[in-house]
């Protein structure tokens, strides 16, 4: 959905613990290496990475979606994986945006209807509005680029992984 840039999948795959995390890592410059590259491959992610999970943010992968958050769940050869993908770093600065763009159009709306169209050309009406539309911009935009990567992100970590997508009711409940 375009207004809500945040999308949970759960993935699973029959490789083990460590090679799930092997495969991540040689795609992420590791925040516990200082962020630098400790070998030759193509990275495409800064971020942290261990056996029970991963934080990573994409930094030159032009089709996967800018925030990713991971936890490996699952036993021996039946793994889970629970990807959150993210247009924001983190859902409290979606819900600033969200915050501001109401109270903007809260403020018009008051000055609107208390004084009718006259206040419409008021300094602090006009860049409450100003805010607002840029603010909404800015949002939309964010969720229209989420949006057209989500399909790839997917794929990327399905082929990364050997994963195949499945529901939240496939998962045993002992792992979630």
């Amino acid at each position: 959905m375009i207004l809500f840039p945040f999308r949970t999948v759960y993935l699973k795959t029959s490789k083990l613990r460590k090679e799930i995390v092997l495969s991540i890592k040689t795609n992420t410059y590791l925040s516990d290496a200082a962020y630098k590259k400790t070998d030759q491959n193509k990275t495409f992610f800064y971020g942290s990475v261990n056996d029970q999970g991963f934080i990573l943010q994409n930094v030159s992968h032009e089709k996967i979606t800018a925030f990713i958050e991971g936890n490996i769940l699952g036993v021996d050869e039946d793994m889970y994986i629970k990807f959150r993908f993210k247009g924001f770093r983190s859902l409290r600065i979606f819900l600033l945006i969200l915050m501001l763009i109401i109270g903007s159009l809260g403020f018009v709306g008051f000055h609107l209807w208390e004084r009718n169209l006259d206040s419409i050309t008021d300094i602090p009406v006009l860049f409450a509005l100003g805010l607002t539309l840029i603010l909404l911009f800015f949002s939309l935009n964010t969720g229209k680029i989420f949006m057209d990567k989500i399909k790839d992100t997917e794929e990327f970590f399905c082929d990364l992984l050997e994963a195949e997508e499945v529901g939240e009711k496939d998962i045993p409940g002992i792992f979630l």
